[in-house]
C-alpha cells in the first residue's frame, strides 16, 4: 500500500553555480557543461545566500583567476560558506601563483589552473559529481504525490519544495517509517525527541497542526495525516500519486 524506501538515480538535472570577475572566459566553459547535460546558472560575484538557496545548485564553479592576493584562506573561508548553505562541492579556477601557495599550504579544496582548457574544467566536474555520488547515494521515499528526499533532508509536491521545520520533517518521516501503521503519540514524541517530554501529547498535536497547515491537508478529509482517537495518528489511506518532475534550464542570474 505504501511505498518502500529505495535508493534511486535522482532524475533531475544536476545544477551548476559559476561565479566568475570574467564572464567572457567562462562562456566557452558554460556552454560544454550545458550540452553535458548540467543546469548552469552565472553570476559575477558572490552570490546572496537568499539566491543559492533559490536555485539550490548542486556544485560551484569559483573563479578567482584574476584575484592576485587570493590565498589558501581565502579559499577555505569560500569553500565553508558554500557549504554551510548547502554546496556541497566547489571548484576553484585560480592563477599559477595561487595553486602554488595553495599547494605549499596544503590546502583541501579543489583546485584548477585558470585560464585552462574547458575540456579539462568538464573532466574535473564528472569527477567530483561521481565522488559525490557514490559516497552519498540519495534515497527518495514518495507518498501520494509527496516525494522525500531524505539526502537533502527536503519534501516537495508538484515539482516545489515545501517549506518544512525540522521537526515537522521529522514527523512526517516518522509516520512514513510506519506505513500506515498508529503511532501514539507516546512512541512519536520518544522518536522524535529521543525521550518523553513534559505535555508531550500536546506538543505532538500542536506539530501535527503546523504539519498538516502546510501540506493543506484537511484534519476531517485527511489526505496525509490521519487521526486515530483516543490513540495517535497514521498516514491517511493511500490514493493515486502525482507525478514529480523538475525542468531541465539554462539560466543567468
Amino acid at each position: 500500500m505504501f511505498r518502500t524506501e529505495q535508493s534511486v538515480e535522482i532524475t533531475k538535472p544536476r545544477r551548476i553555480m559559476i561565479v566568475s570577475r570574467q564572464p567572457h572566459s567562462v562562456q566557452e566553459t558554460a556552454a560544454l557543461l550545458m550540452g553535458d547535460g548540467f543546469d548552469v546558472f552565472m553570476t559575477h560575484q558572490c552570490p546572496e545566500k537568499a539566491l543559492i538557496a533559490q536555485l539550490a545548485p548542486d556544485m560551484m564553479i569559483y573563479d578567482l583567476s584574476a584575484e592576485n592576493k587570493a590565498t589558501a584562506a581565502t579559499i577555505a573561508s569560500v569553500g565553508r560558506f558554500a557549504v554551510q548553505e548547502g554546496v556541497a562541492r566547489t571548484l576553484f579556477l585560480v592563477s599559477e601563483s595561487t595553486l602554488a601557495h595553495c599547494l605549499a599550504a596544503g590546502t583541501s579544496e579543489e583546485l584548477l589552473v585558470w585560464p585552462g582548457s574547458p575540456s579539462e574544467v568538464l573532466l574535473h566536474v564528472r569527477r567530483i559529481v561521481r565522488s559525490a555520488e557514490s559516497s552519498a547515494i540519495a534515497t527518495l521515499r514518495t507518498f501520494k504525490d509527496l516525494m522525500i528526499d531524505t539526502g537533502r533532508m527536503a519534501v516537495y509536491r508538484d515539482g516545489r519544495e515545501l517549506k518544512l521545520t525540522r521537526t515537522e520533517y521529522d514527523l512526517l518521516l516518522v509516520l512514513i517509517h510506519a506505513s500506515g501503521s498508529v503511532l501514539s503519540r507516546e512512541v512519536i514524541t520518544e522518536k522524535i525527541w529521543g525521550c518523553a517530554l513534559f505535555g508531550s501529547s500536546n506538543t505532538v498535536d500542536v506539530h501535527i497542526k503546523t504539519l498538516r497547515k502546510k501540506l493543506s491537508d484537511n484534519a476531517l478529509f485527511p489526505k496525509y495525516v490521519a487521526t486515530v482517537r483516543g490513540v495517535g495518528y497514521r498516514l491517511a489511506d493511500e490514493r493515486p500519486a502525482a507525478s514529480f518532475s523538475v525542468a531541465q534550464s539554462a539560466t543567468y542570474v
